[in-house]
């Protein structure tokens, strides 16, 4: 996410200098009644302005291609965590840690909370650590996606996806699914807490002894 930031600003850094140079030579030339015939027949003036932009493109590109390289490179994965899509809910598995399937509905009954946002219990994963997200579907296309970290990737039956998230930083973080799978899609609600390794270990021993007392 940092990284696409920076890329943005840097793209936008070579759009605002490129827009105010070609506004300056405009505003030169609408006011100016005198024309030079060495500019009008100046070909290493022509070789620069054909160059140049090609600078400017490898200049991108170079960023581009580390950014596109890290988000589909593998970061040898402290876990993995299978997201399944259903109607109306999302389902977790974290088969390292856990041997049973976490769901997490739409909370509808607490007060001051994020609207269609908000679910019965927070998943939790550590921060700081590379983790592997193999996301499916069981009935039809969903869309996993979470804004904050930019990240977006459909839930497609019998078909397995995966992206990888790292968030470097304890956060609790919302999403939604942002695929038109139904009448109710806007029901399908994210929410992740990023927290230590400590707190990540009491979080799956609560979850076991809760399971248990089922």
């Amino acid at each position: 996410m940092f990284l696409l930031d920076q890329f943005s600003n840097l793209i936008w850094f070579f759009l605002l200098a490129i827009l105010f140079l070609v506004l300056f030579i405009f505003i030169l030339l609408l006011f100016n009644s005198f024309f030079s015939k060495n500019l009008y027949f100046f070909h290493i003036l022509e070789i620069a302005w054909t160059i140049s932009p090609c600078f400017i493109l490898i200049l991108i590109s170079l960023p581009s291609i580390k950014i596109l390289y890290i988000t589909e490179n593998n970061f040898n994965n402290f876990l993995t965590l299978k997201i399944i899509g259903h109607q109306w809910y999302w389902s977790y598995e974290l088969s390292d840690f856990l041997n049973k399937r976490i769901d997490r509905f739409i909370d509808l009954t607490k007060k001051n909370n994020f609207r269609l946002l908000d679910t019965d219990n927070y998943l939790s994963l550590p921060f700081n650590i590379p983790i592997r997200c193999i996301i499916t579907s069981t009935d039809v296309i969903h869309s996993w996606t979470i804004p904050n970290l930019i990240l977006k990737l459909d839930a497609n039956p019998r078909q397995l996806r995966q992206i990888y998230i790292n968030s470097i930083y304890p956060n609790l973080t919302y999403g939604q699914c942002s695929e038109i799978c139904g009448i109710n899609h806007s029901f399908i609600p994210i929410k992740l807490e990023f927290t230590t390794s400590l707190l990540f270990k009491n979080f799956l021993i609560k979850f076991r002894k809760s399971f248990k007392n089922i």
